[in-house]
């Protein structure tokens, strides 16, 4: 048996074939659709255009507001940060201090020791 296929033409074909294995019709159709897309494209970028320029005072206040609320935080993080570093250091100051005060009290009780000592030496030099 013999199968017989029909030959296609070129509009049954894909659109995306050009030049002779396209045929003028299409072709045309293909250029209006393009054409289209494109206009449809430039209206666009103009109604964005015409919105930037008609709200550029709002944008720009917008951008402000935000721009001064992110910089609020960013400050009301560092003044976290420095109070904790301020407290940290304060703690380290008191237990400087503390360590300082125990060992001039320690050198006093020896210094006192030392005297102490000296005196019981002499008494005892002086008994014998």
């Amino acid at each position: 048996s013999f199968f017989f296929f029909k030959q296609k033409t070129a509009y049954e074909m894909l659109r995306s074939l050009v030049g002779s294995e396209m045929c003028i019709r299409d072709r045309r159709r293909v250029h209006g659709e393009l054409k289209a897309i494109q206009e449809k494209r430039d209206e666009r970028r103009k109604l964005r255009a015409q919105y930037l320029t008609e709200h550029k005072g709002e944008l720009k206040s917008k951008a402000n507001e935000e721009a001064q609320k992110k910089k609020a935080e960013e400050e009301a993080k560092n003044e976290v940060v420095l109070k904790k570093q301020r407290r940290r250091k304060d703690d380290i100051d008191k237990f400087m201090a503390e360590k300082k005060k125990e060992l001039e009290e320690k050198k006093a009780q020896e210094e006192r020791d030392k005297v102490s000592k000296e005196e019981e030496e002499k008494k005892i030099t002086v008994i014998d």
